[in-house]
């Protein structure tokens, strides 16, 4: 099997780029978790844990959730992201053609198989933003301490990490507290790697004007 980072020259320090990418992980790993599923008491200490980030990241405190009620909760999300009624999608595919297992849910089939993973963490759609942030974790954890990653990240970012900032923005407008904060969180760690990785439009690299 191809190794997912080639076999690329390897510098002899590792970037500051390379670094803080793999910082970021387990905020995206907590963000998953976020997306992935209702409100249970799990999530409220998933979303403490996130608590730290949010407030040094967006430079506000972490909305409390210790008293939440979990039925309003569960209710607000299937309210957002499931329907009845209008509703904002979660599944690439869904937002991008209205259907089901397109394009971009074999491409994070592929991704799957490179990382040498049988499935994702849950039954949703391989294409689920749950899923999609899961699985650039775990990109960004197998950084190697060299740049030769970085085209991989740019592969995946393109593939899979362009089509949320609508959603995002929409779902920050629709809803004023956890999901809204988590939806700016998003946005914001989304336009921090974007930074730190080459842009294929640019061709440029990672801290060039």
């Amino acid at each position: 099997m191809t190794p997912l980072y080639g076999s690329a020259v390897l510098d002899n320090s590792p970037p500051r780029a390379t670094e803080e990418l793999r910082s970021v992980a387990p905020v995206f790993h907590l963000l998953s978790q976020i997306w992935l599923k209702e409100w249970t008491g799990d999530l409220t200490k998933t979303w403490q844990n996130a608590a730290a980030f949010t407030t040094e990241l967006l430079d506000e405190r972490a909305v409390d959730m210790q008293s939440a009620d979990l039925e309003d909760l569960a209710t607000e999300y299937c309210r957002l992201f499931i329907g009845p009624g209008e509703f904002l999608p979660l599944v690439q595919s869904v937002w991008e053609t209205g259907q089901r297992a397109g394009a971009s849910t074999a491409s994070m089939q592929t991704y799957l198989e490179r990382l040498q993973l049988d499935r994702p963490i849950s039954t949703e759609a391989a294409d689920h933003l749950g899923h999609i942030f899961w699985l650039f974790a775990r990109l960004l954890e197998g950084l190697p301490d060299t740049s030769a990653g970085l085209p991989v990240l740019q592969e995946f970012f393109d593939a899979h990490l362009r089509w949320p900032a609508e959603l995002l923005r929409r779902i920050e407008a629709a809803n004023d507290s956890v999901y809204g904060q988590a939806s700016r969180l998003s946005q914001l760690l989304l336009e921090a790697v974007h930074e730190h990785i080459p842009d294929s439009d640019r061709g440029d690299q990672p801290g060039e004007g």
